[in-house]
């Protein structure tokens, strides 16, 4: 497995690329390092995988980064990159809060899907879905049929 985990230096995201790395897996990281939390406390977070050979930590905003270069190679992406914080999701921060969860989200799943209106194409990766789902045609999760991921059920 060759795994994607954006959000990468946040709490949530080391973790997960520590247990990929026990389990075998390589890791690519990507972390912008916004202001909401303090730089010093990703650092932190990132002790325990800085040197492993298997893992590669990319710092880069998911809206401007190549995209294309990035997810060659990938088998599956865990996105947990996003703007914390309810009070960012309104008032004068709602732009801040929507290009870096939505636009930088529709960045991400366009190429990792093959998805005929991108720009360029790859094959699909796995998707990791958090809650149990159904496709339209009655299958769980990820759907070679339809191509597409259920919206939770």
């Amino acid at each position: 497995m060759k795994a994607l985990v954006t959000g990468g230096a946040g709490f949530v995201g080391s973790h997960l690329s520590e247990r990929l790395l026990a389990q075998g897996a390589e890791v690519v990281a990507i972390d912008s390092f916004t202001d909401y939390y303090p730089r010093a406390i990703k650092e932190r977070n990132l002790d325990e995988l800085r040197g492993n050979d298997r893992y590669r930590l990319i710092e880069a905003d998911l809206n401007v980064l190549d995209l294309r270069e990035v997810l060659t190679g990938i088998t599956h992406v865990f996105h947990l990159a996003a703007q914390a914080g309810v009070r960012k999701s309104w008032g004068r921060d709602f732009r801040t809060y929507t290009t870096l969860n939505v636009d930088a989200t529709q960045r991400l799943l366009e190429p990792s899907w093959g998805c005929p209106s991108s720009a360029w194409c790859m094959p699909p990766v796995r998707p990791y879905m958090a809650t149990p789902s159904r496709c339209r045609c009655g299958k769980t999760r990820w759907c070679s049929q339809c191509r597409h991921t259920a919206s939770p059920s």
